[in-house]
């Protein structure tokens, strides 16, 4: 028996607090509120909070016989209801504040409804392990005899997907002792691969050992948490996900360095090539471009024709996927930045369409005006002309006017030329 251990669980508590660094957060930042969360750790303390008057908190009472998981005489329930119950503030405290720290984030990466799955599946895998390894290890039954309790399972779960998924965040820790006396490092951060790292490789190392010599800690529950944490970051690709993430803050750092334009590059074409569909990257590729011609005029007409194809590209996915505004912004920004559009000619009248619908009757008419110019094979849709005239008459009748006489010019047995005529009289009477 060593000195740590005659002191009173509240004292050990107390000293761990004070001399070791605790976890306050992370440097993630969440975007919505994490309801899930919030109702798991309320659940947690209100129970705690109700049963503690009784003094009922007791491993060998009915509380527990009934709530905590029984090895032999476990009902389904509780797999679940075990991970409720908690035998002192210090249990409750250090599974709550894991489960503030990384919960929120893990919730938010996942959505509520799967992140709920991924808490409660935790418990249960949680619970299975551990019974597993007491009914096949005699050596670890002479603890067992008393029920498990406690969230450490399911919030074991949590860990795995905030490892895979924000790989690269660090985990935000205060020195107490330097609050008080050392201000300057009473703060610092560890790499949460590392933090998590050093977690597990503890569990696993007590896991094992309490095969031989049993533990008061059901560190085996802490792993079939954690590896049911990992089975389901697999399941949702949240390793990917996090890849993509980090993979465009590199583009956009670099981005931002005017020195750094090949590295940008590659992390944007990187990323592309694993989200093809990423209509905002794309038009910030362009702009990257853009960039690059403006500061560097020998590369300038590559530049821009680079440009032009991905702000073509991110219009084209915009108007399959039926955001028809956001295409027409990308068309306003490559009009204005004088791009060529890479676009068909059926593509450019759905787009020009795309404009009329949104209101922007200029912009229509520009990438009408544009097609018949580029593409004059477009011109025998007499259409085409009809409808740029009907877009002009308004505010520029001398340009209707023109437009209207190119294609009777051009096309005098078109099948168009009696509506032609019609509105170039219309036009020439107003």
């Amino acid at each position: 028996m060593n000195a740590f251990s005659i002191l009173s669980p509240t004292l050990q508590f107390l000293l761990v607090l004070f001399l070791c660094p605790l976890p306050v957060g992370t440097d993630q930042v969440n975007k919505r509120t994490p309801w899930v969360t919030h109702s798991l750790i309320f659940v947690n303390v209100l129970l705690y909070c109700m049963f503690l008057p009784d003094h009922r908190l007791d491993r060998g009472s009915e509380l527990f016989a009934i709530w905590g998981l029984q090895i032999h005489t476990a009902s389904f329930w509780n797999f679940i209801t075990y991970a409720f119950i908690h035998v002192s503030v210090e249990h409750l405290f250090w599974n709550m504040i894991y489960l503030w720290i990384f919960g929120p984030h893990v919730e938010e990466a996942l959505g509520s409804a799967s992140f709920s799955a991924l808490y409660f599946g935790g418990a249960v895998a949680a619970g299975l392990l551990h019974t597993s390894i007491v009914l096949l290890m005699p050596a670890s039954h002479a603890v067992q005899v008393e029920p498990l309790v406690g969230a450490s399972g399911a919030i074991s779960a949590i860990l795995a997907p905030y490892a895979v998924r924000f790989h690269r965040s660090n985990i935000n820790l205060v020195w107490v002792p330097g609050l008080l006396i050392f201000r300057n490092y009473s703060r610092f951060e560890v790499s949460a691969i590392a933090g998590i790292g050093i977690w597990l490789a503890d569990n696993l190392f007590n896991a094992f050992k309490s095969i031989i010599h049993p533990a008061s800690v059901a560190y085996w529950a802490h792993i079939g948490g954690f590896v049911f944490g990992l089975a389901t970051a697999e399941l949702t690709n949240l390793l990917g996900e996090g890849k993509d993430e980090y993979l465009l803050a590199d583009a956009r750092i670099a981005a931002s360095d005017e020195n750094q334009f090949s590295r940008a590059l590659d992390a944007y074409i990187r990323f592309l090539l694993r989200c093809p569909a990423d209509t905002a990257v794309r038009a910030e590729l362009a702009r990257l471009w853009l960039a690059e011609s403006i500061r560097h005029s020998r590369r300038s007409d590559f530049a821009i024709a680079e440009a032009g194809k991905c702000f073509s590209a991110a219009i084209v996915d915009s108007l399959k996927a039926g955001q028809t505004k956001q295409a027409v912004e990308y068309c306003e920004e490559a009009l204005v930045s004088a791009v060529p559009m890479f676009l068909s000619i059926g593509e450019r009248l759905h787009l020009a369409s795309a404009a009329e619908q949104c209101g922007t009757k200029a912009t229509a008419a520009t990438v009408l005006e544009r097609t018949l110019r580029d593409q004059p094979s477009s011109l025998e849709d007499g259409m085409i002309s009809i409808r740029l005239a009907r877009l002009l008459r308004g505010a520029a009748p001398e340009r209707a006017k023109e437009c209207l006489m190119t294609y009777v010019r051009a096309f005098p047995d078109g099948n168009c030329v009696r509506l032609a005529r019609e509105l170039l009289e219309e036009i020439i009477a107003q």
